[in-house]
């Protein structure tokens, strides 16, 4: 550290004049954790108008900390670990205030108190230009992003930072110059904020032209990008290293075929029924919950669930079933006290929870339940008693509902078994999955090729040469046209054919199996997306849903003083209202 580590006015000299002054459209402003910049206030005496007071010497004793009209200690090494995230050194907090939890510094002041004290960790921020405002972009964009090698391997992830209203082709150009690549249009960036990944690609047409800004892309903070160059000297099928990598190593995963590839856990593929619970057996997409080494336990989605069916409760010769007494038993416990007896207290908790309503002590159904089991006398009942109770309660119709009501009162199923004490197999088949054997080849087939809720098989085989494709996964489809097919990766190069909706790229490489293309229907009508202001995007005077999506993005105003709530839309009035409270 260097400069005079005992002469405040010094440092409130230097650093409050640039504090005073306006901020400018890209200037670099810093965060202190406002306990540490109220320390340093105290330090300087930063709110006395008055002159100044005479350095404070080494070994004397200062009063502690009260406001910036009276000398405090001088405070340790910048702090700002309270505005970050447990475990990281970069990522804010959400919802962080200016002057409650923060203070923004300019980068002249930064370095003077950051030279004097030390301390970590560092976070800058830039002035951006939001409309006519000035503003401190206080949660900027995060990226990991990587490069991919002539092999498709990434290299080491580097975390990036971006401001959410950058241009695409800014951040296309920037992401270039990191590794070294010409933005020329053999770049595709890949970006997912999915696990496991599901990888979507634009090209560098479509990065560097337009106006789409990176919050339009909708990426969420820590969203993975990888960048990649075309390898020319590879055959064609191979000259796009990653896709072809990410693809490869797959397996197919969603398309395996049941006849020939080993399954696993959360495979994915078509299975048919053939069960009494399934009328008529009929094709569901399923997902592979176990495998062993003769069958397979599938998840059927969309199939219906089986109910549990109800428990005997009385044998043959009117005894209770051991299901019962088992259920019962556990009641007991519950609620008997140490001794191993039901007490009028202990049975009126029971009946406020079975019959939930309220019950005491002294109410007249705890009255009736001694006389009913003769236990007047003693006030107390055995385990033997609370048998004998449900055991009545069981033989007739009437009192057998109201009994069945006290079974789901007290959290258990029909079939007198906790949720808890189902295996994940029971739980599985309730909710109407299957077990199918390996070698049944006619129940089981290639994911999206057997139900009809999918799409056509012969629009699977890609003969065609336009389809719809919904962008946004809103389900709003536009037309395009299938320029190129690879079968190696499964993958599809599609273009729309108008002009795509605002945010969108013109041209898409897609898995064959995305839910966001299907069969092209000449019946369909679509809509002109030519309008920067059409209803499919975002407007643009929105920055991209930046008041929607991003609330606590932007900070607070760059002017030093001004405070206030920042529009959303029409939300000018509102705020005033607010803020006059």
């Amino acid at each position: 550290m260097s400069g005079d580590n005992n002469n405040p006015h010094q440092e409130k000299s230097f650093v409050k004049p640039v504090m005073e002054q306006p901020f400018a459209i890209g200037d670099k402003i810093f965060l202190v954790s406002a306990q540490w910049w109220n320390m340093w206030k105290d330090w300087v005496q930063y709110d006395l108008q008055s002159s100044p007071s005479s350095p404070v010497s080494e070994g004397v004793t200062t009063r502690p900390r009260t406001n910036s009209l009276t000398r405090g200690d001088r405070p340790g090494m910048i702090d700002n670990s309270s505005l970050c995230m447990d475990g990281t050194d970069d990522v804010l907090l959400r919802n962080l205030t200016e002057g409650y939890d923060f203070q923004y510094v300019p980068e002249t002041a930064w370095e003077r108190l950051h030279g004097l004290y030390g301390g970590a960790p560092v976070l800058e921020r830039e002035v951006i230009a939001l409309g006519k405002e000035l503003r401190v972009e206080l949660y900027p964009q995060m990226l990991k992003v990587s490069g991919s090698n002539e092999s498709g391997e990434t290299t080491e992830e580097r975390r990036l930072w971006f401001s959410r209203h950058s241009k695409l082709v800014a951040v296309f150009t920037e992401l270039c110059k990191q590794f070294e690549f010409e933005p020329t249009g053999q770049i595709q960036i890949w970006y997912t904020f999915d696990d496991p990944p599901n990888w979507q690609t634009m090209d560098a047409a479509s990065l560097s032209s337009g106006a789409m800004t990176l919050d339009e892309l909708m990426l969420p903070d820590g969203a993975s990008v990888v960048i990649e160059q075309q390898v020319s000297t590879n055959p064609p099928q191979q000259q796009w290293p990653f896709q072809r990598r990410v693809r490869l190593s797959m397996g197919r995963q969603s398309w395996k075929d049941p006849a020939r590839d080993s399954l696993k856990q959360g495979d994915q593929l078509d299975a048919r029924t053939e069960n009494a619970a399934f009328v008529p057996p009929q094709w569901y997409p399923a997902t592979v919950l176990m495998a062993e080494a003769d069958r397979v336990l599938l998840a059927l989605r969309g199939a219906p669930k089986k109910q549990p069916s109800h428990a005997t409760l009385l044998k043959n010769d009117g005894e209770l079933t051991e299901v019962a007494i088992k259920c019962f038993d556990a009641w007991f416990e519950q609620y008997s006290n140490s001794d191993g007896q039901l007490d009028r207290d202990g049975l009126a908790k029971w009946v406020r929870k079975a019959a939930g309503s309220p019950c005491d002590r002294d109410d007249t159904r705890i009255d009736r339940t001694f006389t009913q089991l003769h236990r007047v006398e003693e006030q107390w009942l055995r385990k033997q008693d609370f048998h004998q109770f449900f055991k009545t309660a069981a033989a007739t119709e009437s009192s057998r509902i109201n009994l069945w009501k006290n079974v789901e009162a007290m959290g258990w199923r029909r079939d007198l078994r906790l949720e808890s004490d189902l295996s994940e197999e029971e739980r599985a088949l309730e909710n109407g999955a299957i077990w199918v054997d390996r070698s049944a080849h006619n129940r089981m087939a290639v994911f999206r090729t057997h139900n009809a809720k999918y799409l056509k098989p012969e629009f699977r085989d890609f003969v065609k040469v336009q389809l719809e494709f919904d962008p946004k996964a809103q389900g709003r489809w536009v037309r395009a046209n299938i320029l190129e097919r690879d079968w190696d990766i499964m993958m599809v190069t599609i273009e729309i054919q108008s002009a795509p909706p605002m945010g969108v790229a013109k041209k898409h490489t897609i898995p064959m199996e995305s839910t966001l293309i299907r069969e092209y229907n000449p019946t369909h009508s679509y809509t002109n997306h030519t309008s920067s202001n059409s209803s499919y995007g975002t407007s643009s005077s929105s920055y991209g849903g930046w008041g929607s999506r991003y609330n606590d993005t932007m900070g607070s105003p760059a002017t030093p003083g001004a405070v206030g709530l920042s529009n959303l839309g029409n939300t000018c009035f509102m705020n005033s209202t607010l803020q006059c409270l």
